[in-house]
């Protein structure tokens, strides 16, 4: 069997991101997806025709998930986000967007697709999530396309060239070569215009011994007449040739995403990242007791003042005055939360040794991390009680989102502290899978 080769495949790739291209502009950003049923079907249809393209793509140029095992990479994650693409974009071709989200919904659908790409293309710093997340996000959303962008019309219109065609001039015509080809050229055209005449004279024939014939013939030529009329040129060129202009700097980011993400070649190791950012990891163990140590005291201020409140009854006596606090100090909450996991995430890159290394630092941690999961569950307890009183809203499911994801992710942590597991990879997992669920909810 003959296979593809290596130019061929990227020029394949690159027609085929014209037609996903003029897809992804004229039927998912130019229609009104919001909540609107059935039109976001496009969604569903061009994610599909994204990942096949994306899958194939890798393939034919052996990047296979065998290959990404026997390097290293995580073969399980591209699945995952995968699949998460095609929940979300089937809960928009069945809900539409859901209203009050929808924002968050689209750019969480695109990051999801960003994400699958680096993911199958095995590009991930370290080969897998992790604590680079973000830089992940940003170099597969910015770096990657944006410093790829003239790569489709390089791999397009490259025409691979013999050695020994190197000291030639490159306008000088080839004698042997391209003469015939436009002699070929030239015959090709001549037969096409006879066989149209030939054909056109043989329907003026035909037509009156068959009626069946002449009805065919009937609506072939008037097929092609309505095709080249004046209207419908018109129309044409006012509406989809502007699109197809358009659409064409998205195909470009498009294919400047995956063939960029399939040419890239530096793809920093677990170890390599290790070593690299070890010129980071300067402050002793004790700059840990003074940062960690005052924000414990500070929560267990905190947590004593809420106790004598609840002693001396100020707390919300009615169920509005409860749902108004519960709105008022849900995110700030959150953002506490937030806190506490940049401060380990920070630990990580400038601490000389990690906290769960060391014995007095991972008690300080532990603390640290008790005290998160309970503001996540007072967070979760103060929208229960929201919820409760006015019920369900698509932005009060949101928050319900938020608020499990963090209390998965403060018991990850605790567990991370005494066990060793792949913490961010589990948050980074659940929060894509979790998210791809709910959307899925008729809400």
């Amino acid at each position: 069997m003959k296979t593809i080769s290596t130019s061929n495949v990227f020029k394949i790739a690159a027609i085929i991101s014209y037609i996903i291209g003029y897809i992804y502009l004229k039927f998912v950003l130019c229609q009104d997806l919001f909540g609107v049923y059935g039109q976001s079907v496009w969604m569903l249809i061009f994610a599909v025709l994204f990942i096949l393209w994306t899958e194939s793509f890798a393939y034919l140029l052996g990047n296979t998930y065998q290959k990404l095992k026997e390097n290293g990479k995580s073969v399980v994650e591209p699945v995952i986000f995968m699949i998460c693409v095609l929940l979300q974009s089937i809960a928009a071709c069945v809900y539409g967007l859901h209203r009050d989200w929808d924002i968050y919904q689209l750019l969480i659908w695109h990051g999801t697709i960003i994400y699958y790409v680096m993911c199958r293309m095995g590009i991930l710093a370290a080969g897998r999530s992790g604590i680079f997340f973000l830089t992940d996000c940003f170099t597969g959303a910015v770096m990657i396309p944006i410093s790829n962008f003239l790569l489709r019309a390089r791999k397009l219109f490259h025409k691979e060239g013999k050695p020994e065609d190197e000291k030639k001039d490159f306008f000088a015509p080839d004698d042997e070569e391209e003469k015939p080809k436009n002699k070929d050229l030239g015959i090709i055209a001549v037969s096409v215009v006879v066989a149209i005449i030939v054909c056109a004279i043989a329907i003026s024939q035909l037509v009156g011994v068959s009626k069946t014939f002449a009805g065919i013939s009937g609506r072939f030529v008037d097929f092609w007449v309505n095709i080249f009329s004046i209207d419908s040129i018109a129309e044409f060129f006012e509406e989809t040739f502007p699109i197809i202009l358009l659409s064409i700097p998205f195909g470009c980011w498009l294919y400047a995403l995956v063939a960029g993400s399939l040419t890239k070649e530096e793809v920093v190791s677990a170890k390599e990242l290790e070593e690299e950012t070890e010129s980071f990891h300067t402050l002793p163990s004790y700059s840990a007791y003074i940062i960690i140590g005052s924000v414990c005291a500070l929560y267990g201020i905190f947590f004593i003042s809420a106790f004598i409140d609840l002693l001396n009854g100020n707390i919300a006596t009615t169920a509005h005055e409860a749902s108004e606090y519960a709105v008022g100090s849900f995110w700030q909450l959150v953002r506490v939360v937030v806190l506490n996991m940049a401060i380990m995430g920070a630990s990580c890159f400038v601490s000389k040794e990690a906290l769960w290394t060391q014995k007095k630092t991972r008690i300080l941690a532990t603390i640290l991390f008790v005290f998160a999961l309970a503001f996540a569950l007072l967070a979760a307890f103060q929208l229960g009680v929201y919820i409760v009183g006015y019920g369900f809203t698509p932005r009060r499911i949101l928050s319900s989102w938020v608020v499990v994801n963090i209390v998965v992710w403060c018991v990850v942590i605790l567990v991370r502290l005494y066990k060793q597991i792949s913490a961010a990879q589990i948050g980074i997992l659940c929060a894509a899978a979790t998210f791809s669920i709910v959307v899925l909810g008729n809400f």
